[in-house]
């Protein structure tokens, strides 16, 4: 009866993976533009200041970017923790 039961788990799951890719996988393109915005205006890229002005103030700039809808760099530009160079 388990042998039985786990058969009918595997044969539903096979066939539940089979449906969504059929009906939500295939045909499915990439906006790269999206992505690429999505990805550029990310406040977690603040991560990789860190090692070069650290935690609190990469912190700061994420902080002041989400508050005022700011890229991050605009963000530490206003805040003059760096320049633009």
């Amino acid at each position: 009866m388990i042998i039985n039961n786990v058969c009918n788990s595997i044969r539903l799951i096979s066939d539940a993976i089979k449906s969504f890719t059929v009906n939500c996988v295939v045909g499915i393109k990439a906006n790269k533009g999206r992505i690429e915005e999505l990805l550029n205006n990310s406040l977690m890229l603040v991560t990789a200041l860190n090692t070069v002005i650290g935690y609190d103030n990469a912190s700061k700039i994420a902080h002041h970017a989400f508050e005022h809808n700011l890229k991050l760099k605009e963000a530490a530009i206003q805040l003059k923790i760096l320049t633009e160079e």
